[in-house]
């Protein structure tokens, strides 16, 4: 008599244990027991369509896509709102899902011309307006096709100019730089030398009016060879105000007027 109980008892157990497998299985894969039309999140994004929530639709359409494999249904509705919205790219993504996924080749022409309005709608976004809104839809293609070989054109012929400037600047000559077999010689104009005076009988020189600035040269050295003394930069920087825009600014070639003596 206890076999027969204890034997009952396990037989109870094994059923309802195979029971909240079974659930829980079908909660885990719910692709494999409900139609994606009848799933739950499927039915609420209708129903929120219904009442023009899309954002709120989108993210229950979301939900039935990334809990299934294929998700056809779900990814045309995500490109209708996504197309009403104005958001081609993303139309163009789940419209290419769903001709992926489903079998139904009626709905498929249907879907191909909503992935043609949304081609057309994205080219009409891009800055400039590159393209009038009205291109037939089979030139889409061919306008893009177009677009991109320019844009490579462009590219090479801005590739070739920099390596033309980078060869022109190999063949500069430096100074102390002997040029190469068959590169050009630039060469370099040299800045004109102040003429020196002669000293006079005291063996003074004179100031001149002007001094052209030489490789080297500063405030305090050139009023130390006109004046014999380094005091007098200042004086030299505030009579050429309208050449140096600061003591040190000194350009070679530059020429200085020189207070008298």
């Amino acid at each position: 008599m206890h076999k027969i109980i204890f034997a009952v008892c396990a037989f109870i157990v094994f059923v309802v244990a195979v029971f909240f497998c079974a659930r829980s299985l079908g909660a885990a894969f719910p692709s494999a027991t409900v139609e994606e039309t009848e799933d739950e999140n499927f039915l609420r994004g209708k129903a929120l369509l219904l009442e023009q929530n899309d954002a709120a639709a989108m993210e229950a359409f979301y939900k039935v896509v990334n809990a299934r494999e294929d998700a056809p249904e779900a990814h045309l509705e995500l490109g209708v709102i996504a197309l009403r919205r104005e958001m081609p790219l993303d139309a163009l993504f789940h419209f290419r899902q769903y001709m992926r996924q489903s079998a139904n080749e009626q709905q498929k022409r249907l879907v191909e011309e909503q992935c043609s309005a949304a081609r057309k709608m994205f080219l009409a976004q891009l800055p400039g307006k590159p393209f009038e809104t009205d291109v037939p839809a089979p030139n889409l293609e061919k306008k893009f096709l177009q677009l991109s070989k320019e844009n490579d054109a462009l590219k090479r012929d801005l590739q070739m100019a920099r390596r033309r400037i980078s060869d022109l600047e190999k063949r500069l000559v430096r100074p102390g730089t002997p040029p190469s077999a068959g590169s050009e010689v630039v060469a370099e104009t040299p800045a004109p030398r102040a003429e020196t005076p002669e000293p006079d009988e005291a063996g003074r020189v004179p100031v001149p009016a002007t001094h052209t600035v030489q490789p080297g040269d500063t405030l305090v050295k050139i009023s130390k060879k006109y004046y014999g003394t380094q005091n007098r930069w200042k004086e030299i920087y505030n009579y050429n105000r309208d050449v140096l825009r600061t003591p040190s600014s000194l350009k070679v070639g530059a020429v200085l007027k020189l207070p008298p003596q």
